[in-house]
């Protein structure tokens, strides 16, 4: 079981070219099973592809054992022979300042934290301890809450310097890993609250549709991510090449991009909507509105689409038509273009 998995992520590791000889790979330790199995594997193959290992712990102080976690994770970080960085951070204080739910601000505090100790130590790579049961979920979750096929290609096995190796291994084979290598990985209570939708899913909809429609329904999502990745991989080459062709003439600027109008209605609604969220993004360095809300702004490229006309995306982004161009900001315009502007509402 153990030399299977460590190939296995070896594999994962070569396939999707995670990191080069002589890189050093910065692992993100909660001291979790999936974080724990992630560092004794690549500890394990660090010779073999010639890398460099160190951890980050980051303590978000919500429970009253995370400073006895963190000592326990240090230990086991000195057991694989590698450094250890503790980080701090004030979850509870940036909820209370309005700033989303308490795991939508531990996980932006968390990457934080990772990118500051990445950067102070030179690392080339952030390794997070993502599972195919992550994947699973995160594509019926996703599912659920009606996305498109981007949302559907599910957790990237590479973002920029972030990389998953475990992307592809099941729970199941990683507590039989941590078993049989004797790793005292820690149980966080949370993962057990079902006052949160991941929870809810893992607990109680997945086992349901094992046991009424297909027991093989997590390999079934896994598929289906890996399907749509592939997809999405091709249409970004082919948006990004079509976007500074004559035809969408597409340019941008800090807070600001635009396309040729009649060169988007050209294009297949596909490419079309793909193009507007890559224009989106270059604007606003945001992930794509709601569908109502993108589909309102694809409507300004329209022949019979009035200048002047506003959509807005949210977040103080909006979209306009301006002559032939179709623009996307992402901040509100004065109010003095919003008096003369004929304003759509999108809800």
């Amino acid at each position: 079981m153990k030399d299977k998995l460590e190939k296995q992520v070896l594999h994962t590791i070569r396939r999707f070219e995670m990191v080069r000889p002589q890189e050093k790979v910065l692992v993100a330790l909660s001291g979790g099973p999936d974080s724990l199995c992630l560092l004794a594997v690549l500890a394990a193959l660090r010779a073999e592809l010639a890398i460099e290992i160190e951890a980050v712990h980051v303590d978000h102080g919500l429970r009253p054992e995370s400073a006895d976690e963190a000592a326990r994770v240090q230990d086991l970080c000195a057991r694989f022979g590698v450094t250890c960085h503790l980080r701090r951070v004030d979850v509870s204080e940036r909820v209370a300042g309005g700033y989303g739910s308490v795991q939508e601000a531990a996980r932006d505090l968390r990457y934080a934290a990772c990118y500051e100790v990445a950067d102070a130590v030179d690392a080339h790579r952030v390794a997070m301890g993502h599972t195919a049961d992550d994947q699973a979920e995160t594509v019926l979750m996703r599912l659920l809450r009606g996305a498109g096929p981007t949302g559907l290609a599910g957790i990237p096995p590479v973002r920029g310097m972030i990389i998953r190796p475990l992307i592809s291994v099941w729970r199941e084979q990683i507590l039989a890993y941590c078993r049989s290598c004797h790793l005292p990985f820690i149980e966080d209570a949370s993962n057990r609250s079902d006052k949160y939708l991941r929870n809810r899913i893992r607990h109680h909809l997945v086992p349901y549709l094992e046991r009424e429609y297909n027991p093989k329904v997590r390999e079934a999502l896994w598929r289906l991510a890996e399907v749509l990745r592939a997809d999405e991989e091709y249409f970004d080459a082919e948006v990004a090449e079509r976007y500074g062709s004559p035809q969408l003439a597409g340019e941008d600027g800090p807070g600001w991009a635009r396309v040729r109008a009649a060169g988007l209605r050209s294009l297949p609604l596909a490419l079309q909507r793909r193009v507007l969220r890559h224009a989106y993004a270059r604007a606003t360095g945001r992930m794509a509105p709601s569908f109502e809300r993108l589909e309102a702004a694809l409507a300004l490229a329209g022949p019979r689409a009035r200048g002047g006309s506003i959509v807005e995306l949210g977040a103080g982004a909006y979209a306009t038509r301006r002559g032939p161009w179709v623009e996307l900001h992402a901040e509100a315009p004065a109010a003095e273009d919003k008096r003369r502007a004929e304003k759509v509402k999108c809800t």
